[in-house]
């Protein structure tokens, strides 16, 4: 990466009010973002896990959150 792409990301990133690049190659649990569509269903598994219902599968689509949701899970427990 030349130095004129390092200074375009860290403008665009600061644009936005950013420290740091939120995209990068492997989830990071710090930039989960509980929207209002995401929310009841983080809720309910956070529920599911506390009541000790059974086994519970997330599936879906690469780049849809699943490993976020669950490192997310993983560290309020």
């Amino acid at each position: 990466m030349s130095i004129d792409e390092i200074y375009n990301n860290f403008s665009k990133l600061e644009k936005l009010g950013l420290n740091e690049d939120p995209f990068i190659d492997f989830p990071d649990d710090r930039f989960f973002y509980l929207g209002e569509v995401i929310k009841p269903i983080y809720q309910s598994l956070i529920e599911f896990v506390y009541r000790r219902d059974g086994l519970m599968l997330i599936i879906g689509n690469n780049g849809v959150g699943k490993t976020i949701l669950a490192k997310r899970i993983f560290s309020v427990l």
